[in-house]
């Protein structure tokens, strides 16, 4: 008997974590999903501060989950959000996490990486990003999904397919950035990045007649930050969710900056889905279980 779809969701009191909650829950209800809410508890505060609202919070979102059908498990732990995010995600083993996409900039990023950041690094399995600005949870009809052309690529595209489902519009982009002066060719583009632009379309529609899918394709030359040229397709073409694969990059940049997927998660007002780099199934280790034994 195959097992049921779960979903994950990291909630806490923000406003994040609340558009986060609401679109795991719609979703839930949708695909008759398991869902398991973790809260972490700041390992700065005592366990104990301000439990009762934090109780009182808690079963208002189980009353919510379950006044829909949805089977649900609230599980709270004190520590570091991403660690207690991650090691609940080993433990339930969920098809996806959702996460409020809050995150510090600035020198707290590059003393301690964003939530998301390190969730994504970590996570055996796609993670959603929620902006804040996203209130209502929403069917995802439009889907752009941003590849590289990575090995990876194909794993990305049949995600994206999936959820933009049958009735849903799929666009694949690929983003050439326009390393020298725009000074030659039609339309101010050199003839080579035409010639390449022609290239990654042929190879585009290789990946989708390889899994038998139909989508629209777009291929741009901007001389702007890639992540910007797909918030600008995004939303010209009104869509819902952006797919993106997780990149791997140096450590240092990854701190500074952090990957192209995540910058677009920071800046979007759309739901974000990064795909992990590598999805491995690993065995709970004994320090887990011990750590999970104290999980409330």
């Amino acid at each position: 008997m195959e097992n049921p779809f779960r979903i994950l969701c990291a909630v806490d009191a923000s406003r994040p974590a609340a558009a986060a909650f609401e679109q795991a829950l719609a979703m839930s209800a949708r695909r008759g999903a398991q869902l398991v809410l973790v809260h972490a508890v700041s390992k700065d505060r005592r366990y104990s501060w301000r439990a009762v609202e934090r109780v009182s919070a808690l079963a208002a979102l189980r009353e919510r989950a379950e006044a829909q059908n949805v089977p649900v498990r609230v599980r709270v732990q004190q520590g570091d959000a991403a660690s207690v995010i991650l090691l609940h995600a080993r433990a339930h083993a969920p098809d996806l996490i959702v996460l409020g996409s809050h995150e510090p900039m600035g020198l707290a990023r590059f003393r301690f990486r964003s939530i998301a950041d390190r969730v994504v690094k970590g996570a055996e399995c796609p993670v959603l990003l929620i902006p804040a600005a996203h209130t209502r949870a929403t069917a995802f009809r439009t889907v752009v999904c941003a590849i590289d052309l990575s090995s990876r690529s194909p794993a990305v595209v049949a995600s994206a397919a999936r959820l933009a489902g049958d009735s849903g519009r799929l666009m694949l982009l690929h983003v050439l950035h326009a390393s020298v002066p725009h000074h030659s060719g039609r339309f101010g583009v050199p003839e080579f990045s035409r010639a390449m632009a022609r290239d990654t379309r042929e190879r585009l529609h290789s990946i989708l007649k390889a899994q038998n899918l139909e989508s629209d394709v777009r291929v741009t030359v901007s001389s702007k930050p890639v992540h910007d040229e797909i918030l600008r397709v995004a939303s010209e073409i009104k869509a819902d969710l952006i797919v993106m694969g997780a990149t791997r990059r140096a450590a240092l940049w990854r701190r500074l900056l952090g990957s192209t997927a995540l910058r677009v998660s920071r800046r979007s007002h759309l739901p974000v889905l990064i795909l992990p780099a590598v999805r491995v199934k690993r065995n709970l280790s004994p320090l887990d279980q011990a750590v999970l034994g104290w999980a409330a």
